[in-house]
């Protein structure tokens, strides 16, 4: 094989020559212990100068291992991090090759399609569109979910955040003991401050069966890979649980009802389609933070559009667990994020207001109209807002206030109970 036919493309910016002198083809052929590394010589050579415009390409016969050794070298030259990660991530999509057969098989040959479309997203990933946006889809909480440049792409970080919650829904299964109350709401508007609570004996049997529910919501939901991962888990919890569920696992299934919100209608539809590929149990709201969520929603009619509900009085009886990963970077330090994130993940997402605390403070102090006494909210953070955050909290009430960490040793999660 003539190795140098192997790759094409590079170094040809708008007609403008950047190509240095090429390895005699003689020398390339006649080392046969490592071929990849021809290519590897030949870029090094191809790609110096001025090759910001530079291409990737592959032409003739390419084997998987020269394929992604090549892949990788281009996208470590457009500064790609995890170059060598992202390279095998698109190899696996365009190929459907696992990393056991590939190792078992490197020198198999790709196919002319397979070998065209690699090269074309190769090309698309070295202008840092993000791999997730190039595959449609990102691994959360060992699930798959679908993206967009519509939502945020779900980040290793927020796992914290979905573990915590589960621990508090864990630990109000132990106990089979829920709050009971339900809020009326007398103002349109404002809710919670100017609303009447009423307890045990004086709610209605209808009032005390949805007081029976342990009810989650999920604001800024995007992807909805939080409230799904959530309705999803916990219904694998169920099945390994059935001690405490007994025979009854679909009463177990109605006790939980999570709903989320986000303002965007194009995250939402991101969201629903994730939730219906993996079957999650979960109702999505158009909000601006709380301001279309229901106190309560009839989880038995399912034929209703949520939509329908937006704007609607509704009495109920609030949430058990409060979660968010809102929008908390600093205006002026999203110009200095990566091009991944500042021109391909939703502005609407990211910009958390001048100091990164905009959304905090309303979430904080709105979310006391809508906790039950004894209710949680569990907020996702920069690494160095802890203490911002907490003190929030605090000044709004919250009690058994702590900052949790990620597995890199981060501050990640701010928590607290509130009691009416």
């Amino acid at each position: 094989m003539n190795l140098s036919k192997a790759f094409n493309g590079f170094g040809e910016a708008g007609g403008t020559e950047c190509r240095q002198a090429e390895p005699e083809i003689a020398d390339i052929e006649k080392d046969t212990v490592n071929p990849a590394g021809h290519i590897l010589r030949m870029l090094d050579l191809t790609l110096e100068g001025s090759c910001e415009e530079s291409r990737f390409g592959l032409s003739g016969e390419v084997s998987l291992r020269m394929a992604c050794t090549a892949a990788e070298h281009y996208l470590a030259s457009r500064r790609i991090e995890d170059a060598a990660v992202d390279a095998w991530y698109l190899l696996e999509y365009v190929t459907g090759v696992s990393r056991a057969m590939y190792l078992a098989d490197r020198d198999k040959k790709l196919s002319e399609e397979q070998r065209d479309a690699y090269a074309a997203l190769v090309n698309k990933r070295g202008a840092h569109i993000p791999l997730q946006h190039l595959t449609g889809e990102q691994e959360f909480m060992g699930l798959p979910f679908l993206v967009s440049e519509a939502v945020l792409i779900p980040r290793q970080d927020t796992e914290t955040l979905v573990e915590l919650a589960l621990d508090k829904i864990k630990a109000a299964l132990r106990s089979g003991v829920l709050p009971r109350e339900i809020y009326v709401e007398r103002d349109s508007d404002t809710r919670g401050e100017k609303a009447e609570v009423r307890r045990g004996s004086d709610l209605s049997p209808e009032e005390n069966e949805r007081c029976d529910r342990y009810r989650v919501l999920d604001l800024c939901t995007g992807s909805g890979c939080i409230a799904v991962s959530i309705a999803k888990l916990c219904e694998q919890m169920w099945g390994k649980n059935s001690g405490k569920c007994g025979k009854d696992q679909e009463r177990c299934k109605n006790w939980l009802e999570v709903c989320a919100s986000d303002l965007s209608e194009d995250a939402l539809a991101v969201a629903r389609e994730n939730a219906r590929r993996l079957g999650a149990d979960v109702r999505f709201f158009r909000s601006d933070l709380f301001a279309q969520i229901p106190m309560s929603v009839d989880c038995e009619d399912r034929s209703v559009s949520t939509d329908s509900r937006i704007g609607e009085k509704v009495s109920g009886v609030g949430f058990d667990l409060i979660v968010s990963n809102p929008p908390y970077i600093c205006t002026k330090v999203i110009e200095e994020l990566s091009e991944e994130v500042r021109l391909h993940e939703p502005r609407l997402a990211l910009d958390g207001g001048d100091d990164g605390l905009e959304f905090y403070r309303r979430i904080v102090c709105e979310s006391r109209g809508y906790l039950r006494s004894g209710g949680w909210l569990l907020l996702e953070i920069g690494y160095d807002q802890g203490e911002d955050v907490a003190k929030l909290l605090r000044q709004s009430g919250f009690s058994q206030v702590r900052v949790s960490q990620d597995l890199a040793g981060n501050d990640r999660v701010v928590e607290g109970v509130y009691y009416v």
